[in-house]
């Protein structure tokens, strides 16, 4: 069974990606377009580029993201699914918004992003 699971980013932060995650930057066509978080740096930009793909290839609506948020992304999916291998399923989540499947979790509790999602 083949499963992908899209991780929608619109700015540098811990990163997930593996066989099964696959981080996608959202809006990336207004990337000259002020957003709530302000500007993005040049660097942080470059290292979006760098290290995933954008909503912004083939059939796409980026443009749209200031209206759409992170359906820009299931669009992407849904429209470029060959782009991702044909898996059998596709997920998506958020980089802001993990799942934590650890009991031994608590609020106080440091703990590294990357061990925190248990598949």
């Amino acid at each position: 069974m083949r499963i992908k699971i899209l991780v929608a980013y619109h700015k540098k932060t811990t990163l997930f990606k593996n066989d099964i995650f696959v981080p996608i930057h959202l809006g990336r066509t207004l990337k000259e377009k002020e957003t709530k978080d302000g500007e993005i740096l040049n660097e942080d930009y470059n290292w979006l580029i760098d290290n995933m793909i954008g909503d912004d290839t083939g059939d796409n609506i980026s443009n749209k993201n200031r209206e759409y948020c992170e359906l820009t992304g299931i669009y992407w999916a849904w429209k470029n699914y060959d782009k991702l291998g044909n898996p059998d399923y596709i997920g998506f989540m958020h980089y802001r918004r993990l799942f934590i499947l650890n009991n031994s979790y608590t609020e106080n509790k440091k703990a590294d992003f990357c061990n925190m999602i248990r598949i």
